[in-house]
């Protein structure tokens, strides 16, 4: 019996590891635990920025190939965070889609425009034959509902030849038998100047004359088509813009949101309201780097690093004659460009130029930035 019991013990007996050998591998596995996550967290992080600055393409891609498919205006909305605070002004984390709409050439087959002025600066419409214009003109003058009308202030008009005029003003007539459109002949685009070319009108286009149209209305929000960042990223609003040393999208100058509109060509039509003459420049960067109205927009301590200063945030360019998107590192501030003054490093003009008396000096802090994203350095 104890022979049989010494083999049955000797059978089930495994070999295992002692106390003090479990305790030194768990010690192991600590040190390079703590060596290799800060790595890890690293790259994690660095890989964070540029999987959203690839999304955002992708996203702009998607509303200007919808333009060029469709033939309408597409676009996409830079929403920002929140109107009602200063971080929130500054920064946008979600980006919508914007919807083309069909074209409006009136209700009745046989609807016509009747241009006036001179030189010709409006067009009349019957209002039995568009509706839509007169339910619009009543929204604008506060005679309708309070609801964002279907045509708006801003829209384009088609007259012959394809020539487009923006709608400047809507007003009904006696008071619905017709609708007046007041028509703005140049338009105005970023940079101050008034650059709509000049048509030579043809012999059917002189007041008084009877015309076919075609009203191409702005696209719409979608309700489902967004883009949210990932979390820790933010589009800089503070330091974004058109044009080399453009900041015209920070929440000094508007704190509406910022809609990139495509045309049927796939180039920008559209930029914040206006024509953008160069470069659209979007600022990605950290949702910590976001410096609310006030502050320094030079931050670089330990309270904070400013997406300005910060070397791991990214441009994105938008070319405005082919519409296509890419990004491009950041590029280091020269301390020249820097204000000194404490006063000054919270005025968002000073982003352009320290000194905008003496342009010779070319002290612009966003010049400086966007140097490698000018020399086409991108990020693949």
């Amino acid at each position: 019996m104890r022979r049989m019991f010494r083999r049955y013990r000797n059978r089930i007996m495994v070999k295992a590891f002692t106390l003090i050998e479990l305790l030194i591998v768990l010690f192991i596995m600590s040190v390079l635990a703590a060596i290799a996550l800060p790595t890890a967290k690293g790259l994690i992080e660095d890989q964070k920025g540029s999987r959203a600055a690839r999304s955002i393409i992708a996203f702009f891609d998607v509303a200007r190939s919808r333009a060029i498919a469709e033939g309408r205006y597409v676009g996409v909305r830079i929403e920002r965070l929140d109107t009602a605070t200063a971080f929130g002004q500054a920064a946008s984390v979600q980006l919508r889609q914007l919807t083309g709409v069909p074209p409006y050439s009136g209700d009745a087959s046989n609807a016509y425009a009747t241009l006036k002025g001179s030189p010709i600066n409006q067009a009349e419409f019957i209002a039995a034959d568009c509706p839509l214009l007169l339910l619009s003109s009543q929204i604008i003058n506060g005679v309708g509902p309070a609801v964002a009308p279907p045509i708006q202030i801003g829209d384009l008009l088609e007259l012959p030849g394809g020539r487009m005029v923006p709608i400047s003003g809507m007003a009904g007539v006696s008071p619905t038998a017709s609708v007046v459109l007041t028509l703005q002949m140049k338009q105005s685009v970023l940079g101050g100047a008034n650059t709509f070319p000049t048509a030579t009108r043809g012999a059917l286009n002189s007041a008084g004359d009877r015309v076919k149209f075609r009203i191409h209305r702005s696209p719409v929000p979608s309700s489902s088509n967004t883009l949210a960042l990932p979390r820790g990223t933010a589009i800089d609003l503070n330091y974004s813009g058109v044009g080399i040393t453009g900041n015209q999208f920070n929440p000094v100058s508007t704190t509406s949101d910022i809609d990139i509109i495509f045309g049927p060509s796939g180039s920008v039509f559209a930029a914040g309201g206006s024509t953008p003459l160069s470069m659209i420049y979007l600022c990605l960067g950290e949702s910590d780097g976001v410096i609310p109205a006030g502050e320094d927009l030079y931050q670089q301590d330990r309270q904070g690093t400013a997406n300005l200063m910060n070397l791991d945030s990214v441009w994105l360019m938008i070319n405005p004659n082919s519409g296509k998107i890419t990004a491009s590192p950041i590029a280091s501030v020269r301390s020249a460009s820097i204000p000194t003054d404490v006063a000054d490093r919270t005025d968002l003009s000073y982003l352009s130029d320290v000194d905008p008396v003496d342009i010779a000096n070319n002290d612009s802090a966003l010049a400086d930035a966007r140097s490698l994203a000018v020399q086409s350095v991108q990020i693949e």
